[in-house]
């Protein structure tokens, strides 16, 4: 597994990983040190890489090997088209490892690996992968909410994911998809957190009677916040929240909710993976149009800025529904995630939609 991993580095440093024949656009810089402090192994391409720093290479690799293991026994979904040798999947596993890493967990990988080692053998929400249902109240017309606990492909940055839906009482084949929430759980020391990569929003468009009554529903979410509002007395630009999606802002929380009834107070969201961006560049890197390529350089740092500024936007528009919420630190302020504090002996929120959904929550039986 030691040769694995240095052909791994080897080639992330070349920003091109090859797995199955494949060229996969994967790069980061690594430093290795030994015992005394003093660098046995270095490989650094470039300053706009982050560089993987491992200083206590046993330590390392016996976690690495502890992860490969977990991963490998639990056998998640990954893509279909490669070998099926060990070698394929190994490569795969460990390479996406560090897609989904941020750029703090180059700096400490020992910490990253034991944390997903956690989000992987966290069960907190199993007793959800069948999905649940919920019977709503007079706001939502007694329309049914499920919630459904999800494993995810191992390229994806979590193991898992809650997905949403708001089902038509009369007819349950017909829903609206509200966005899911992708999520890892630590267990370090009895003490659990919670780590939200993303809220994606899977809903397509369609113009059933009941999707556009929902969506009208949504906007209820709305009624007290106005273009304007700031965060917590702090005037900066992404402190818009009537920009938040309601959708969004739905899915939250519930996602909040579920965590209190576990007693969950600490919640990190990570808006930026690093390598996972560079890698939409790595490919452009080779194009030889330059116009059209620095177009395209533009467009992906206009997409990844407004992915960030609307996720932690979402983030912030919490503590604006839910005073039980404190904003603890903020990527606006250097942090590397935005952490809210949770306190679960309160649970009502500012609005009346959302109190609706909050209330009848309560019927979950949470194992």
């Amino acid at each position: 597994m030691n040769s694995l991993f240095y052909e791994i580095i080897d080639e992330a440093y070349l920003q091109k990983i090859m797995i199955d024949g494949e060229e996969w656009p994967i790069g980061f810089n690594t430093i290795i040190y030994d015992e005394k402090g003093k660098i046995k192994y270095s490989k650094i391409n470039s300053k706009n890489l982050n560089t993987l720093v491992i200083r206590d290479e046993k330590y390392f690799f016996n976690l690495l090997e502890e992860y490969l293991i977990l991963e490998r026994k639990l056998n998640r979904k990954s893509v279909n088209f490669l070998d099926v040798s060990d070698k394929n999947k190994n490569k795969l596993i460990i390479s996406y490892l560090f897609v989904n890493a941020t750029s703090e967990d180059f700096l400490r990988p020992d910490l990253y690996i034991k944390r997903v080692i956690s989000y992987l053998k966290d069960n907190t929400f199993n007793y959800l992968n069948n999905g649940i249902n919920i019977e709503l109240g007079d706001i939502f017309d007694g329309n049914i909410l499920e919630i459904k606990n999800e494993e995810q492909d191992i390229r994806m940055e979590t193991p898992k994911k809650i997905s949403l839906k708001i089902k038509n009482k009369l007819d349950e084949q017909e829903s609206y998809e509200l966005p899911s929430i992708y999520y890892g759980i630590t267990n370090i020391n009895g003490e659990k957190e919670c780590y939200i990569y993303s809220i994606l929003n899977s809903q397509k468009s369609n113009d059933s009677i009941f999707l556009k009554k929902i969506k009208r529903k949504l906007y209820k979410v709305n009624k007290e916040v106005k273009k304007g509002n700031i965060f917590n007395g702090k005037d900066y630009d992404l402190d818009d929240l009537s920009l938040v999606s309601p959708s969004a802002v739905i899915s939250l929380t519930i996602f909040i909710k579920l965590l209190k009834m576990h007693n969950i107070n600490i919640v990190k969201g990570i808006s930026f993976l690093p390598v996972r961006y560079l890698s939409r560049n790595i490919v452009l890197d080779e194009m030889e149009n330059g116009e059209k390529k620095k177009l395209l350089f533009d467009r992906n740092i206009a997409i990844q800025n407004n992915a960030t500024d609307k996720f932690l936007r979402t983030f912030r528009r919490m503590s604006y529904n839910m005073e039980d919420i404190e904003v603890l630190t903020d990527p606006y302020f250097g942090a590397d995630y935005i952490t809210l504090i949770l306190d679960s002996t309160r649970n009502l929120t500012n609005n009346d939609l959302l109190n609706e959904i909050v209330i009848n929550m309560d019927k979950i039986k949470k194992k």
